[in-house]
């Protein structure tokens, strides 16, 4: 019902292509970040410094590498290195990572939607 009024109700638009999508900067983000969760995920279990680990973690790194040199000559960028000087995504990112999780808010309602108050 709510689809067949949106689309009676809706103004028609033709979109045009802004630009072609990036096959390999999307796969290469994807199996890179996957790849470096899989290795810090793994880690306790098998050990931080096995075989298994630092390769998953070195190929994740790698790959996240390679998209971002592969991205940085593209038109169209996925990410622009202008967000990583934002001081405010810059706070985002490292406070999960440098701050002790009892001081860290995220972190906190984490725990306590997993383990319970």
């Amino acid at each position: 019902f709510v689809l067949a009024f949106t689309a009676s109700t809706l103004p028609r638009t033709v979109r045009k292509a802004a630009g072609s999508i990036d096959i390999a900067g999307a796969l290469t983000v994807t199996v890179g970040l996957a790849s470096v969760v899989y290795g810090v995920v793994n880690a306790p279990e098998v050990g931080w410094l096995t075989w298994s680990t630092l390769t998953f973690i070195g190929a994740g790194a790698i790959l996240l590498v390679i998209f971002f040199v592969n991205g940085s000559g593209l038109n169209t960028q996925m990410s622009t290195d202008a967000m990583f000087r934002n001081p405010v995504f810059q706070q985002d990112v490292s406070e999960p990572i440098f701050k002790p999780p009892e001081q860290n808010l995220w972190i906190r309602c984490k725990v306590t939607l997993l383990m319970g108050p």
